[in-house]
């Protein structure tokens, strides 16, 4: 993911170089930052649907956050009931926020929210 606005500020003084060990294997100290980011936006939005609230999360780092979890969990397994769905798809105007959760398997309503 390229690192912009936010997400610099965020990541700013972490040891980005630094390899961690995860349970998938090493991964760079950036990657950790993408983690954090994505799921604060996925289980966020995963609130603002159960309480009718505004699926619009912080546009601008949703929608630079779409290409990395494109890259991140693209080639994983997708199944029904399994850590992640299949891709749904979104309608048209859909935000950033909706397109990322549709990626990773949530349903994303049509219509005002």
């Amino acid at each position: 993911m390229q690192l912009s606005g936010p997400l610099i500020r965020i990541s700013h003084g972490l040891p980005c170089d630094v390899a961690l060990e995860e349970q998938y294997g090493p991964a760079p100290g950036w990657r950790l930052v993408e983690q954090v980011v994505i799921e604060m936006l996925v289980h966020g939005w995963d609130l603002a649907t159960a309480t009718g609230r505004s699926t619009d999360l912080a546009p601008d780092v949703a929608e630079a956050t779409l290409p990395s979890v494109r890259a991140i969990y693209g080639d994983l397994p997708r199944t029904p009931g399994g850590s992640f769905a299949p891709a749904q798809e979104v309608p048209e105007g859909a935000s950033a926020a909706d397109r990322l959760a549709a990626y990773l398997g949530r349903t994303v309503r049509r219509g005002p929210r």
